[in-house]
């Protein structure tokens, strides 16, 4: 049986359209590093990722408006140390740090804005066992938003969060063998999304199916890898069309 036990910042979230993307855990398998739950491969210090609409009018991959663009930083053990969400100019938006205990375990996650005011905490309590237990997040006054409830089985783990205003989400997640996400399912009042994955021999997502309440959608993904296996170049198709483009600078030791 594969125990489940770090909470992490899902990186999923540029892979998933914004129906889906809300503030996603994943609960990677007891053992593995934020690093490796990050599908990186190799002594990985950091990893400068861009995200941009694809402007496709002459038929050909080219950049079009910017999204996104994170620097998430690793520890030596693999842990995340930092996460920073940058503007298209490469200022800083806001910037998350991490603090673990001595013996790895991730204990509060703190998100500031670029004035240094902090707007956002995680806290999270463990079983004796090591296993994540509980998640409260909190407001830039400590004031709860969210408790969640965590709960570990074979290839698979579930956060329940249950917010301020009464709203509950239920999330599901579920693992291969390789420890690899293969699918989340949400739950959310009358709302639900499954979002299904199949991935390459480097665990990459190549396929990825999101059926909603409301509808189906499908997209496919093509990669460029560098030496160590990671990808450095990411195009996102939707009925065979590329619709965004996402690029990685990675830095090893």
């Amino acid at each position: 049986m594969m125990r489940y036990g770090k909470i992490l910042l899902s990186v999923v979230i540029t892979l998933l359209p914004s129906a889906v993307i809300s503030q996603q855990f994943s609960v990677a398998p007891l053992g593995m590093s934020d690093r490796e739950n990050d599908q990186l491969y190799g002594p990985v210090v950091s990893v400068d990722e861009t995200t941009w609409r694809v402007d496709y009018s002459r038929r050909t991959v080219v950049k079009g408006e910017f999204v996104m663009s994170y620097l998430t930083t690793y520890r030596s053990d693999g842990g995340v140390e930092s996460q920073i969400n940058k503007d298209n100019q490469g200022m800083e938006l806001t910037k998350t740090v991490h603090q673990y205990e001595e013996n790895g375990d991730k204990r509060v996650s703190t998100t500031y804005s670029s004035d240094g005011q902090r707007t956002l905490q995680m806290l999270y309590l463990y079983t004796s066992d090591g296993l994540c237990a509980s998640i409260r997040l909190t407001d830039a006054l400590a004031v709860t938003i969210s408790t969640s409830e965590v709960s570990h089985g074979q290839n698979w783990s579930g956060v329940d969060e249950v917010f301020a205003d009464g709203e509950v989400r239920a999330t599901v997640y579920k693992y291969n063998d390789k420890g690899r996400l293969t699918e989340i399912s949400v739950k959310s009042n009358n709302e639900q999304t499954r979002t299904e994955m199949r991935l390459d021999s480097n665990g990459h997502p190549v396929k990825q199916t999101v059926t909603s309440t409301t509808q189906k959608s499908t997209y496919t993904y093509e990669y460029e890898v560098d030496e160590h296996r990671n990808w450095v170049r990411r195009i996102k198709y939707e009925k065979g069309t590329p619709v965004m483009l996402t690029t990685r600078i990675i830095k090893y030791e």
